[in-house]
Formats: C-alpha cells, sequence, structure tokens
C-alpha cells in the first residue's frame, strides 16, 4: 500500500459519479489484485451497491 516501495505500479479505484456528483476516490494506491477485490466485494446481481467503479493507475 504505500509503505513500502516497488517498482510495481499502484492504482486507485474510483466511484463514477453521475450528473450532480463528480468522480471520487473511494481506495487508493493499492495493487491491482486489491483493487479488483475491492470492486468484487461491492458488484453482483443482488448484493452489489449500485454504484458503478473503475480502476485507474495512481499518479503520485
Amino acid at each position: 500500500m504505500g509503505f513500502f516501495f516497488s517498482d510495481e505500479p499502484t492504482y486507485d479505484v474510483v466511484k463514477v459519479g453521475g450528473w450532480f456528483f463528480g468522480d471520487q476516490v473511494v481506495l487508493g494506491d493499492v495493487s491491482m489484485d486489491e483493487a479488483q477485490d475491492y470492486i468484487d466485494r461491492r458488484s453482483g446481481w443482488f448484493n452489489g451497491d449500485g454504484n458503478t467503479y473503475k480502476i485507474v493507475r495512481h499518479r503520485d
């Protein structure tokens, strides 16, 4: 997460906003696996939270 330095890129999970709200970073500076896991836990036909997420590369 940001405590250890490595050459691997880190990513942010962004909740996509709508007409009235902008995009919001909900999880930052994590690995691709952590970002995908975050989205997978909130997605689903019956138990999803109804939001749309995207993964973007973290900028320092």
